[in-house]
Formats: C-alpha cells, structure tokens, sequence
C-alpha cells in the first residue's frame, strides 16, 4: 500500500474522531451552567445588559467594574436573539454558544472552498482542508463558547471568499464589507485585509491594494469615532484602553510552542505548499500570507496578560486552507527526491499523534463545566445574604447586582490607577458580605506573576474572612468572628 493512501486514511480516521470529539464537546457543554472559558460570564452580563436596553459600553469604574473589551458585533447579534425570544440567564448562554458553533461551521464550510481555490483538481483538496481544520484543538472549547473569536473569523474567511471568487471592484467593495464587519466583533481583525492587500500588491495592482486598505480603514476608523462620541467616550476606553494589558514577553513562545505540539502538521501542510514552483495565483498568494500574517497577529497579541490559546483559531484554519496545496507539493518533492521520502512517515506520525491526542480526550473525566453543579449551586441558593464571587459565570448568575466581574482586567485596571477598589474593599472590611466564594483558597494567587485580585482587595478578604470548605473547584470563605475589646 502506497504512502499516500496511508497518510488518506490517517488523515479521514483523524477527522471522523476530531468532528465526533467536537459534536460530543458542543452537546455535552452547551448547557453547562458553568462558564467554559474566561470572560463568558463578563461578556454574558454585557449582552444582557443591552438586550434590557442599558449601554454596551459602561463606565467600569463602577462596580461590577467590567469592561466590554470588544468591538459591538457579536454582542449586538446575541442581544437582538435574546430581545426577540427571552432575556433569561440560561437562554443567553445556549443562545451565544449555539451562534459560536454555527460559525465554527461557517468557518469549517469556507475553508473547505477556500481550499479548493488554491489547490484544484477535484473535491479532495477540499476535504483535506477541511479534514484539517476539523483538528484544530483550539476549536474545544472555543468554538462553542460566548466570545467573538469564531465569528470574526468567519466574517474574515466569508470576506477571502468574496475577494477571491473575481477580484473586481464589486467583489472586492463586497470582501471588504465582510472585513469591517470583522473588525467590529474583534477589533485585532486585520490579518485577512493584509494579506488580500499584499496578494494584489503582488500581481502589480499596488494602487487597488493602497485603495482596499486605506478604504476599509477609513470606515472603521471614522464609524469607531462616530461610536467613540455617540457613548461619550466609553467606546474608546473600553476597547482601546481598557485593553492594555501588561506584557508578558515570554507568554508568546509558550503559546506558540503549545499551539505547534498540537497543530504540527497543518504547519508542515503549509510548508509544502510554498514548495510548489508555478505561477502564483491571486488566490495563492493571498491565502499563503493570510496562514503568515494570521500567525505573527496571534504571537503579537498572545504576549497580553490573560491572553490564552484563542489567539491561534484563525491561524490554525488559515493553515488548514493550504492543506491540500501542501498535500499536492510533499507528493511532488517525494516523487521527485528519494530522500524527502521521510517527510512522508513524520507525516503519518503528526496525524496519528493528532487523532490519539482528540480520542484520548474522550475517556478524560468531563471538564468542571460540564459536569453537575448541585453541591455549589444548593450551598449558594441557601445562602441567606449576599456573596462575593470570583467567577464571573456564578457572579452574573447569582449576584444582583454583581459586587465585582472579571477580577483579572480590574486587577490591572486598578495598577494602572484606572479603578478605585476602596468601596468595594470597605464593604468587605465591614463583612458586608455573607460568604466569598473564590477559584482558590489564597486570596493573593497569581498567575504568571500578575495577582488575581488587587492586593488592597485581597488584604481584606484575608483580614475578615477565613477559608471554611470546598464546594466542587471554588473556595467558600466565612467571616471571622469579631473580637470585643
């Protein structure tokens, strides 16, 4: 049997049990009442906050001191569903997630045709893309959870599709409409309009690109403007300065490292298909410095504080629309040199390792999230008075309103002298508090160096309240008894 018909079957085996893993991750999670990743519970309470017809973009100076770090797209769309049908907790959760994995499919549909564009010659280019993408680990749990990333993604690859289906005046005035809309549901958006830029810069047509570019930023950055003087400044201070995080220098090869372990072959996919020598079409040339550029945006803005793994969806499937090219120029380099011949066994090994990694995951105990909440949930429904929580999903389900959200952002906030922490620090120094409830039982843990809480918060908390029990992975903690003098 021939090694291309073994690296096929590896590669089909690899994503049946990839596709089921995410079928069974999404059926299994999408009603968790828990959060499945940091900030669902921040951007929950935003996207309920303005289908009640409050603002979007808030002072977070004020308690629950929560920004809303993202351009207005993604929240928009949840709240106009949950106007329109029911403004209940749990059926904005299930609303947001189930629109998160609908553009997971979106984006799933299109790298499949994006994949074919580059490597013609029947369906199965197509497929191995989309085999491909199906393995992108960094799709579970993002891929169905309220955040932005999948669907600013989709709208890039939905804008790449327009661009590259004729690169007239029509389609590329439809691809850039796609790539604003992208950019107002995540504002780091800009790796697809670069590289439809350096494409057509490419072929000679340097003043269309210059147009392309200068157009789309011209309307994003005079529609961020008009949106920046409508909420009176709350728009800029929420996405833009809001969200300086600090730096972290060494986070990104950490990330970069992580991402590769689990995504090494689309990598090398990608590789081959730089290896084939004849003329570069548009489309080549656009979708090979999408995979590039996607990367380098991910290792730039992977070095922010908080930053996790979320960064690298987009250049996981933009690799994965180069599959099939790379497929077609590893066949080629092997036929041609007996000694690239090992390619094709480390090949075969990357896959395998890909598919034992997701099946593995199956016989794994069920993330915290997904599994029942009783002991936490019936500990927190008898307590009579209110409660300070960490997690932001249990704060905007139980707290009304919620003392504090997402505790991480505040923290620096507050370095930054951007938020006074001192009511809250009072309410605490005079247990106003029933129970705290918490991630940890320190108070003052860190993670990567940057504290959790403030440590003005956190000094309160140790000096009134003492760890008392475990329930599930949180920490309650009970007022300390007052001494008489």
């Amino acid at each position: 049997m021939s090694w291309q018909r073994i690296l096929g079957g590896l590669i089909v085996a690899t994503a049946g049990i990839s596709s089921a893993h995410l079928l069974l991750r999404f059926g299994r999670e999408v009603t968790s009442p828990r959060d499945l990743t940091i900030p669902e519970g921040s951007i929950v309470y935003s996207i309920r906050a303005l289908a009640h017809g409050h603002p979007l973009y808030r002072d977070f100076r004020r308690p629950p001191y929560a920004t809303a770090p993202y351009t207005p797209f993604y929240y928009s769309c949840i709240a106009l569903l949950c106007k329109t049908f029911t403004k209940d907790i749990n059926f904005i959760y299930i609303c947001a997630r189930s629109v998160t994995f609908a553009c997971t499919v979106a984006s799933l549909i299109l790298v499949t045709c994006l994949s074919r564009r580059v490597a013609p010659g029947g369906a199965y280019p197509g497929l191995l893309g989309l085999f491909t993408a199906l393995t992108v680990a960094d799709l579970r749990p993002w891929g169905f959870t309220c955040r932005v990333d999948v669907m600013a993604v989709a709208l890039s690859l939905g804008g790449l599709k327009a661009a590259l289906s004729g690169p007239n005046a029509r389609r590329l005035l439809l691809a850039a409409a796609f790539f604003i809309a992208a950019l107002f549901t995540k504002q780091s958006s800009v790796a697809a309009p670069l590289a439809i830029a350096l494409a057509l810069a490419h072929e000679g047509r340097r003043k269309h690109a210059i147009v392309f570019l200068l157009g789309i930023a011209l309307a994003s950055a005079t529609s961020f403007a008009a949106l920046d003087f409508w909420t009176g400044g709350r728009f800029g201070a929420n996405v833009l300065a809001a969200n300086l995080a600090p730096i972290i220098w060494w986070q990104p090869t950490l990330f970069a490292a992580s991402h590769l372990a689990t995504a090494s072959w689309p990598v090398l996919l990608w590789i081959g298909s730089l290896t084939i020598r004849s003329r570069r079409t548009l489309a080549d040339a656009a979708l090979s410095s999408y995979a590039l550029i996607s990367f380098a945006v991910a290792i730039l803005l992977s070095a922010k504080a908080g930053a996790d793994r979320n960064y690298f969806i987009e250049a996981g499937l933009a690799m994965s629309i180069m599959a099939g090219r790379g497929w077609l120029g590893w066949m080629t380099l092997a036929s041609r040199w007996k000694a690239l011949r090992i390619i094709l066994p480390a090949l075969g090994l990357l896959i395998s390792e890909a598919a034992l990694a997701s099946l593995s995951s199956w016989f794994i105990t069920p993330p915290i999230t997904a599994q029942p909440s009783d002991e936490l949930f019936n500990r927190i429904l008898r307590t009579p008075g209110p409660i300070l929580f960490g997690d932001a999903g249990l704060a905007v389900r139980f707290a009304d309103p919620p003392a504090i959200l997402d505790k991480f952002n505040a923290s620096y906030l507050h370095r930054r002298g951007l938020i006074d922490f001192s009511a809250l620090s009072e309410a605490i120094e005079n247990r106003i508090f029933v129970s705290i409830i918490l991630e940890h039982p320190d108070p003052f843990q860190t993670i990567h160096g940057q504290p959790w809480w403030p440590e003005e918060v956190a000094l309160a908390i140790d000096r009134n309240y003492r760890y008392r029990r475990r329930l599930q992975d949180q920490y309650e903690f009970l007022p300390r008894p007052k001494i008489i003098h």
